[in-house]
């Protein structure tokens, strides 16, 4: 009985297979690849999931394994800020493990790059250089260096229609000294343009010190004159470059010496010694968007002269008898900015107790345009200069205003208005079709007043009062291709002559109709394009402009605006900061703008209707603008 039991019980062991080897464990293998070209962070995924977020170039490789013979894709689930990312070799089935899995970044056209300069908060201190792309304007800037730097110069990419027109600019690069460098103080070239790695390069094996705290080096950054060999074409740019070569007297009363640097040069690239007398110097160029040659002061200091490129020899004097020399063009070849008109004319003027304006041609031909005794004030635009004469000796006073035109002979006179020493200069907003469009502020012993005035350009056009502002100090810009006059005042809410200011602003059709009433708003970014997007702050609830609600306006070809609320990253309405009372903005790419509230730095995308703060952590960030600082 026992043994058939026991029988029985064995005839039971063993595993439940039948005593056969248990399954092999299925093979599995890693995912991966090679990145490339990245600016920013850009996150991954396989099958549509096992995320991976990258912020450098190289080598990687995703978390999870994948089953011997399983499908896997590589898929971009949110693109960087700089270059868009693409895929090959993404998909395949997984026999080994996988290594050739390629993310490329390219060129993205539309991106750009602003550069910021950051400080300590409270007190200071620099942080260094960061760059934030126009594309993702909520992403976090790019930290380039932390070195303290100073602003060189901006060198714009420009669009170039016939005729060496200049439509457009846009960043291109940034040129920038380091200040107290452990490695030494370099001058660098950092790209800006949609295909930069936002890696800087030095671009001489010059040592130079930029104005910062501590002993100066032998060679103190004096200063620095960009210039473009080609319209359009930033690669082309060169710069002359000013600097002291006695410590002990910096750029004041020592021996001073120049070079010229190409922005393609290489960190041991030396310098070639410039001739180039220290003084004001300006491009000409040629229809075709080539420099034809250089407009300088000659060294003495007593005349203007012309050479054929930017070695200066054999140069022919324009004009003698000099006193200061200035240029004027229709606009500053800022990369901020909308840019209009010819760069294959260029007027000069100088004074020696008289105002003397001449055009100079691409082939160094001057020709005298205008002498004026009493000169108050000139403007440029298109093939026009407009000129504001006030002659103090006589009582009372007189304004007049003058048309002259650059491509031929003879002037107009526009206005005749008797003046008061309480009132400056008519101030010209621009042209809309045969009309010119002048604003004028006065401040009176009992207040602030300013009017607007349009003027025909036409033989014995007439002359029209469009609005009078009283306690109002008014700013303004002219349209023309949007049929519309913008203006922007402050409103004296105290008596003079402790005023404290609101602001107000109205938009005028340019016959003087209302096209936006005045209200409690303000046009921080009157610079961008009015068809594509502008920054209006409404409904100001007090002084300044902190807490009012952030727009955008659009001007149609009709002249007839629009208003689009502007929302943060959390979807809400966004407002100005309390307590702003100066804000300003570029707008440096299309439906991409950047500014300024008091400090804190903001980015726009009208294309979202979105506005966002730019944010450093522990920082205070600003635009660096071509004026030559932060």
């Amino acid at each position: 009985m026992i043994a058939s039991l026991l029988c029985a019980c064995g005839g039971g062991g063993g595993s439940s297979n039948g005593g056969a080897a248990p399954p092999p464990v299925p093979a599995t293998y890693t995912i991966g690849g090679t990145l490339t070209g990245l600016v920013g962070s850009v996150t991954l995924q396989n099958n549509g999931g096992d995320s991976l977020t990258l912020t450098a170039n190289g080598a990687f490789t995703f978390a999870a394994r994948v089953n011997s013979g399983s499908p896997y894709a590589v898929s971009v689930a949110t693109q960087p800020s700089g270059p868009d990312c693409a895929v090959a070799g993404a998909a395949g089935a997984a026999n080994s493990n996988v290594t050739n899995v390629s993310v490329t970044c390219t060129v993205n056209p539309e991106a750009r790059y602003l550069p910021l300069y950051a400080s300590r908060s409270g007190a200071g201190e620099p942080l260094g250089l960061y760059a934030l792309g126009t594309k993702l304007i909520d992403r976090a800037p790019v930290r380039i260096t932390t070195e303290d730097v100073r602003l060189v110069a901006l060198i714009p990419e420009l669009i170039v229609g016939t005729g060496a027109t200049v439509t457009a600019a846009r960043p291109a690069q940034l040129l920038y000294v380091t200040n107290g460098a452990a490695g030494g103080d370099h001058l660098w070239r950092l790209d800006l343009d949609g295909g930069s790695d936002l890696v800087p390069h030095q671009i001489t094996n010059l040592t130079l010190q930029g104005i910062a705290p501590g002993a100066p080096s032998p060679r103190v950054l004096c200063q620095v004159k960009p210039v473009l060999r080609r319209l359009g074409d930033p690669r082309s740019a060169f710069i002359l470059v000013t600097v002291s070569d006695d410590p002990s007297t910096s750029c004041f009363g020592g021996p001073l010496a120049q070079f010229l640097v190409n922005v393609t040069d290489t960190a041991t690239t030396t310098p070639r010694a410039s001739q180039h007398p220290q003084g004001n110097i300006e491009p000409v160029y040629r229809p075709d968007g080539g420099m034809a040659g250089m407009v300088f002061s000659a060294p003495d200091g007593q005349s203007i002269r012309f050479a054929a490129d930017e070695t200066f020899s054999g140069s022919t004097t324009l004009v003698d008898s000099l006193g200061v020399f200035m240029a004027l063009r229709e606009t500053s070849l800022s990369p901020w900015t909308q840019l209009q008109g010819s760069q294959s004319r260029l007027v000069i003027s100088f004074n020696d107790n008289e105002s003397h304006f001449y055009r100079v041609d691409p082939a160094g031909q001057s020709t005298l345009l205008y002498t004026s005794t009493v000169m108050d004030g000139a403007t440029l635009l298109g093939n026009d200069l407009y000129l504001q004469e006030r002659d103090v000796m006589t009582s009372p006073l007189t304004l007049l205003v003058r048309r002259v035109p650059i491509n031929g002979s003879g002037t107009s006179l526009i206005r005749s208005v008797a003046d008061n020493d309480f009132c400056g200069a008519e101030g010209v907003l621009g042209v809309i079709a045969s009309d010119l469009f002048m604003l004028r502020s006065c401040a009176f012993p009992s207040g602030l007043e300013s009017s607007l005035r349009r003027e025909s350009l036409t033989q014995g056009g007439s002359s029209t009062l469009l609005s009078t502002y009283a306690k109002t100090l008014a700013y303004g810009s002219a349209f023309a291709d949007v049929n519309a006059v913008l203006m922007s005042m402050s409103f004296e809410a105290t008596p003079w002559p402790a005023p404290s200011f609101r602001y107000e602003s109205e938009i005028l059709g340019p016959s003087g109709t209302v096209l936006q009433a005045r209200s409690s708003s303000v046009f921080p970014l009157l610079n961008g394009s009015p068809a594509a997007g502008m920054l209006q702050i409404r409904d100001i609830p007090g002084a300044g402009m902190g807490g009012g609600g952030l727009y955008k306006l659009s001007l149609s070809t009709s002249g007839v605006p629009s208003l689009t609320r502007l929302n943060g990253s959390d979807g809400l309405p966004a407002t100005s900061p309390v307590g702003t009372v100066f804000a300003f903005g570029f707008q440096v790419a299309p439906q991409r703008a950047f500014g300024n509230f008091d400090g804190a730095a903001f980015a726009i995308d009208f294309s979202r209707n979105l506005v966002v703060p730019v944010v450093v952590a522990g920082a205070e960030l600003q635009l660096m603008t071509n004026d030559g600082a932060p």
